[in-house]
């Protein structure tokens, strides 16, 4: 559940007994409860970083939809200042499909409720934005800065054969200064283009990697970067000619290494988003470990018995070929494990 708002301690010393058993607050009653809590130091991002954590709860259960819509009949059968409240957080961080069904409660509720004090507040608009790349250009990390409330929004981006986004977080200011790894500026534009894609990578995924880290700010970076969804990537394969080329200037007369290095490459080619030869050390064990097991690969027992040695060179050749630094290349070559 998301972080409650907090309340102060009670300061009654005596239980009160109830003759009757006390029910479970539903999450559209504690979402409403909890915006009791808002008070005049509380900013804009306060409010969507809240508003975005009950959306992520709502998305992994029964969806962001369904909350909106619990909500809304909440507010209407019990209209209150805190209810209008709860719906119009809901209406900054909530996909635009449920815009027009917010925004006719808003209209409802303010007959009788005054807004909140930051209701008018403008969206926050980007004004730098950085990337840093892991040596094998299979991690990105994003870094967007924005006004208003000085903040930065810093997304872990991989490259795993679908591109998604494990780990979304709201920095201050001046984290950057911080930052230790190569750091480069690019266009606003271009990153949360890069961002939006890694979002919808993830919430089409199979599996929800890092989930809670993911989905409390999921809706807040969504309202960032949703404008800027490229269309979906196109997959495309090495034509025969550069694979040909590929395998031709890795030089083996080894028929067995020549076998191999295909498995590798072809490898490659269906599972790096990066580029065929984008080995680095999880992808190494992920080809040892998971994936010659689970697709039964059929090699033969001189080919098992090369295969260690070959891999080795084979990651070497890749990682030269791609530019990449000795000193990145080495873990790469000892992470690779005998039969």
């Amino acid at each position: 559940m998301p972080r409650s708002r907090g309340r102060g301690k009670s300061s009654g010393g005596k239980s009160i007994r109830v003759g009757h058993p006390v029910r479970d607050l539903t999450i559209t009653e504690y979402m409403v409860q909890d915006a009791l809590a808002f008070g005049d130091e509380d900013t804009i991002l306060d409010v969507e970083e809240w508003a975005s954590g009950w959306l992520g709860e709502a998305w992994r259960a029964a969806g962001e939809h369904q909350l909106c819509l619990d909500v809304v009949r909440h507010a209407a059968a019990t209209p209150s200042e805190h209810a209008l409240s709860a719906v119009a957080a809901l209406r900054r961080m909530a996909p635009p499909e449920e815009w027009k069904l917010l925004d006719e409660t808003i209209e409802r509720l303010f007959e009788s409720q005054p807004l909140p004090t930051w209701f008018g507040s403008p969206a926050f608009t980007p004004s730098r934005a950085y990337r840093s790349v892991d040596p094998y250009d299979s991690e990105h990390v994003l870094f967007i800065e924005y006004g208003l409330v000085p903040h930065v929004l810093m997304a872990e981006v991989y490259f795993t054969g679908i591109v998604w986004a494990e780990r979304l977080t709201i920095l201050e200011p001046n984290a950057l200064e911080a930052w230790k790894r190569p750091l480069s500026e690019h266009p606003v534009e271009e990153i949360l283009a890069e961002l939006a894609d890694a979002m919808r990578g993830t919430d089409d995924a199979p599996f929800q990697p890092g989930i809670e880290d993911y989905a409390d700010l999921r809706a807040l970076v969504w309202s960032r970067c949703r404008d800027h969804l490229p269309a979906p990537r196109e997959r495309t394969e090495m034509d025969e000619a550069e694979r040909a080329g590929i395998l031709d200037e890795f030089e083996t007369r080894d028929p067995i290494v020549r076998r191999l290095a295909e498995l590798f490459l072809d490898f490659g080619d269906s599972y790096f988003t990066s580029g065929p030869l984008s080995w680095s050390p999880a992808w190494v064990q992920f080809f040892q470990v998971d994936w010659l097991p689970e697709e039964k690969v059929a090699l033969e027992a001189e080919e098992r018995a090369a295969l260690p040695g070959a891999l080795r060179r084979w990651v070497r050749f890749a990682l030269e070929r791609r530019g990449v630094a000795e000193k990145w290349i080495v873990p790469v070559v000892e992470i690779v494990s005998e039969p």
